[in-house]
């Protein structure tokens, strides 16, 4: 399909207008007009223009409400239009039909530190680490969250576990430092 070929070249403009069409034309069939909407939808939000993105991906989901990857990226959308609540909701409501996506839960977890929850968020990447234990990059945002929580004896252990994961990193043994 022209429409992928021309985002995976980075022609992300060409990409979105060529997926227009494809909507326009009415001949797709009602899966397959809800994956065009959210492709669309993603490109919005690679041109940095969520609002459009919600509007497809709102567009995807009245024809799948079950399309997961629909609602995370709606999720995304709420979170870049400052819409924190309604990105948990996108988040959770992903996380009921796929409980093993970790993106989805460390989507989550950022969200609930940004909306005040750092102790509900440590929660939520305990279930990703219980998923993927090695992932240094879910240790460091468990330690960060931890920080936030004011849990330091907690984000120093994740900051160990991270650099045993990661390797030495200057900037991992800085952060850890600074919760000494």
């Amino acid at each position: 399909l022209a429409a992928y070929d021309a985002a995976q070249a980075g022609r992300v403009a060409d990409a979105r207008q060529l997926f227009d069409g494809i909507i326009a034309s009415g001949q797709l069939s009602p899966d397959r007009q809800a994956v065009m909407y959210q492709a669309r939808g993603v490109l919005s939000v690679i041109m940095g223009e969520p609002a459009l993105a919600l509007a497809d991906f709102n567009a995807a989901l009245a024809i799948d409400p079950d399309f997961t990857d629909a609602m995370f990226n709606r999720g995304v959308a709420n979170r870049d239009l400052g819409r924190y609540d309604e990105a948990v909701a996108d988040f959770r409501a992903a996380l009921a039909l796929e409980p093993t996506a970790v993106d989805a839960l460390e989507m989550l977890a950022d969200m609930l530190v940004a909306s005040g929850r750092a102790s509900e968020a440590v929660e939520v990447y305990d279930r990703a680490i219980a998923l993927v234990p090695d992932d240094g990059n879910l240790l460091v945002g468990r330690a960060q969250t931890r920080l936030a929580a004011q849990d330091f004896t907690g984000a120093i252990v994740d900051y160990n576990s991270a650099i045993a994961v990661l390797g030495e990193h200057a900037a991992l043994y800085v952060q850890r430092g600074e919760v000494r």
